[in-house]
């Protein structure tokens, strides 16, 4: 008897061969982009109670995995994964693969990770999520990139009997890059959790990153600013003018990039616009402008300031967004190219 399974249709004892564990007691197994998550037993992105400092909105979005990324190396020419969320959350303007899915991508020879494959989230919550991926023969790093909206309750890993997991090659030696802003920033709406700028950027510099993006909720709470600061960073991106208004805008853009230097002294601060110009442009470009101005002025020789209309470049900007807002993934390509470019220069990555 067949049972079907998201992603097509597989023989049961084929699926009962693998031998399956929760990638939490997995030790070989490294979790990049989240919150203390072998500690405390939970995928989410900062600690709980800065997080419902900060408000309802981002005490629920802190359970979103955007960023998230599980590690491994294996010489298994196949592997299972099975995940388990309560619920799987639609939207009009986003992929269920992107909200809800997960992305695996294969590094072989020590060369850049190459995408295989998504899996789909459950749709039908009585139905099991078990996808089986073919890697091919030879050892081969796996990296995992978590859904961008959904919570995640539960992740295993499976393989068959006589191949191992093992570690994967570390990301360079620095601390993370640590990105804060928007809906856009936490990956709206690229069509797969692989393809978000960050991704895209550590794919390119091999340098690991956290994604503190809270859709329509990066306001630079006073919470907020005091745990960005003390957070271990090799470079901040500042990338919330989307949600703060001009006023809130105005009260905790240079005080967000005031508090960071003040506990890194050194680091690249990269400042970034939106990269949707509308009506309101020339106001937050002003405040935004401002930060990066008076900091220079102030002898700060590693302060970046990117122009919203440096995100999409000059042509074919109007297909750059599904919604006029979020970009897409030529969009998220686009922005990759010019924040990374920045970055990576100031990192001397590039």
């Amino acid at each position: 008897m067949n049972r079907k399974f998201e992603g097509g249709l597989y023989d049961c004892p084929n699926v009962s061969s693998y031998i399956f564990k929760d990638a939490l007691d997995i030790n070989r197994v490294s979790i990049h982009g989240l919150y203390e998550t072998r500690n405390i037993g939970k995928y989410c992105r900062l600690s709980e109670d800065v997080a419902e400092a900060t408000g309802k909105s981002v005490a629920s979005l802190n359970f979103n995995t955007a960023g998230g990324r599980m590690r491994f190396s294996t010489d298994a020419s196949s592997i299972a994964i099975r995940f388990i969320e309560d619920e799987v959350i639609l939207y009009q303007n986003m992929s269920v693969s992107a909200s809800a899915g997960i992305d695996v991508y294969v590094r072989r020879n020590q060369k850049c990770e190459v995408y295989r494959t998504t899996l789909k989230p459950q749709l039908h919550p009585e139905r099991d999520c078990v996808h089986i991926v073919n890697l091919g023969e030879g050892e081969k790093e796996i990296t995992l990139y978590l859904p961008i909206y959904n919570p995640l309750n539960k992740l295993e890993i499976g393989i068959l009997p006589g191949y191992t997991i093992n570690s994967a090659t570390p990301y360079s030696n620095i601390d993370p890059i640590i990105y804060y802003g928007s809906s856009i920033t936490q990956g709206g709406c690229v069509s797969r959790p692989g393809l978000t700028y960050e991704a895209k950027i550590c794919r390119e510099s091999n340098i690991d990153y956290t994604c503190l993006g809270f859709s329509g909720s990066a306001k630079g709470e006073d919470s907020m600013i005091n745990y960005l600061a003390n957070l271990d960073m090799s470079a901040f991106v500042s990338d919330y003018d989307h949600n703060a208004n001009d006023k809130e805008l105005l009260n905790t853009h240079e005080k967000l990039y005031k508090a960071v230097r003040k506990k890194h002294p050194d680091i690249p601060y990269v400042i970034v616009g939106k990269p949707d110009v509308g009506i309101d442009y020339y106001n937050r470009r002003s405040i935004i402008f401002t930060t990066y101005d008076n900091a220079r002025k102030n002898g700060d020789n590693n302060v970046y300031y990117i122009d919203s209309y440096m995100l999409f470049g000059g042509r074919d900007r109007e297909d750059c967004t599904v919604d006029g807002c979020h970009p897409n993934d030529l969009g998220v390509s686009r922005m990759a190219d010019a924040i990374g470019s920045v970055l990576l220069k100031a990192l001397k990555v590039i």
